[in-house]
């Protein structure tokens, strides 16, 4: 099973990832145990006291059992801070001034501090943060951080959802923030309203964007895309009068933009069509937003990387951020908050 499951990783999963779930891996072994003893032997190596772990063959862990793992690592993390003078990540903002705030704490705040549980504080109200004023202030960021006038991202009509734009004059710090934000609701599980592609979450676990990503971000695009791979005769060129090049909209003004060196002057033919989709997958979700990503980036993985991440399917991830109605949140926040309480695991 598991060699099948490494073939399968290697040829594009063309069987669905779900079908090496072992869902009752939770009732056999202590999971939470089982990741400890991985994280040792990811920092020390293979050691004799330490068994094998099934961490190690993460495909056997269907969604529920990798939230908690997920959760195992947060309450590790966190109790290596929480003993410090302040115990909570504390944001004290604004209603009117959310962004600008929340951008002002965090640029100061230590990369340890990301790992303490958060509070947050709204200026001149007195409710006490028991996980709804959180709730709350990740809505009201990430509402006005995706709102346009920032045009930070594209909506795409036909799928309803967003990605980068290359448009933006905003600079990475926002951007930044966003993945910071992003990090800390995974980290305090709490779900975001967040409408990217499953591009995001591929990219964020170092995948790569495919053509079916295309399709699901560009539904019409990805269709002629796919049309032009499965065309039988060999005249492509006459036919689909294409070169390596993209038209994109500026400001109302239309730019070619060529995806390769002297794309101008390739035309599309039937020999390397496949190149030519490749280049414009690769050019929307990364060449033309690859700072902007970075930044992204590097906001979400200062607070949720480590290697916990690792065992994480990309549409698993988007089902921690975003939440999926076979999961029992409350039941979950539950779980780590009495973990958190009674301190069952001691990195000491």
């Amino acid at each position: 099973m598991f060699f099948k499951a490494l073939v399968n990783e290697k040829t594009g999963h063309l069987i669905q990832y779900d079908k090496f779930y072992i869902h009752e891996v939770q009732e056999l072994i202590d999971i939470r145990n089982d990741y400890i003893n991985w994280v040792q032997q990811q920092a020390y190596g293979v050691l004799a006291d330490i068994p094998v772990t099934i961490c190690t063959y993460p495909f056997v862990f269907d969604a529920q059992a990798k939230t908690t793992l997920l959760q195992t690592d947060a309450v590790l993390q966190m109790q290596v801070v929480i003993e410090s003078v302040n115990p909570c990540l504390i944001l004290v903002v604004r209603r009117e001034n959310i962004v600008g705030d929340a951008m002002e704490v965090l640029r100061k705040t230590k990369n340890i501090d990301y790992k303490k549980p958060l509070k947050v504080i709204f200026v001149g109200e007195d409710a006490v943060d028991a996980g709804g004023v959180r709730k709350e202030f990740f809505l009201l960021i990430m509402r006005e951080l995706l709102d346009p006038k920032y045009g930070m991202f594209r909506y795409y009509e036909d799928s309803r959802l967003i990605w980068f734009s290359d448009q933006t004059f905003e600079d990475s710090d926002l951007f930044h923030l966003i993945g910071v934000i992003c990090g800390l609701a995974i980290y305090n599980f709490t779900i975001v309203d967040l409408h990217f592609p499953l591009a995001l979450y591929k990219k964020l676990l170092k995948r790569k964007p495919s053509l079916d990503d295309l399709k699901e971000l560009m539904p019409a695009v990805g269709k002629s895309m796919q049309q032009l791979l499965d065309y039988p005769e060999d005249d492509i060129e006459e036919t689909f009068c294409l070169n390596f090049t993209i038209t994109v909209e500026n400001f109302g003004a239309t730019e070619v933009k060529e995806l390769v060196l002297n794309g101008a002057d390739t035309a599309v033919s039937k020999q390397n069509r496949q190149e030519f989709v490749d280049a414009y997958v690769d050019y929307i979700f990364n060449k033309s937003v690859a700072s902007l990503f970075d930044a992204f980036h590097a906001g979400f993985h200062k607070v949720c990387g480590g290697k916990v991440l690792l065992l994480f399917q990309p549409n698993e991830l988007q089902a921690m951020v975003i939440g999926n109605t076979n999961y029992d949140w409350k039941e979950l926040e539950k779980i780590y908050q009495n973990t958190q309480k009674k301190k069952l695991y001691d990195l000491n």
